[in-house]
């Protein structure tokens, strides 16, 4: 026979309602900062891939102008 407390199920201890409307809010903050750093880390991996289009792009042309030169 199971005689186990429910309580002893939970995983945090009982919380006043000011506690656990304070969680909630901490929670939603923590989770807000996360996708405020993945948008910048997003914005930073844009820029970086248009820097090296732009750098790809330069070394073509250099390498078709020096053909050119040379022919």
């Amino acid at each position: 026979m199971n005689t186990q407390n429910p309580k002893s199920k939970d995983k945090h201890p009982s919380l006043s309602v000011s506690e656990y409307l304070w969680l909630q809010h901490e929670k939603k903050r923590l989770a807000k900062m996360d996708m405020d750093i993945v948008r910048m880390q997003y914005r930073q991996d844009r820029q970086s891939a248009w820097i090296a289009l732009l750098i790809l792009t330069v070394i073509v042309l250099a390498i078709g102008l020096v053909f050119v030169l040379i022919f």
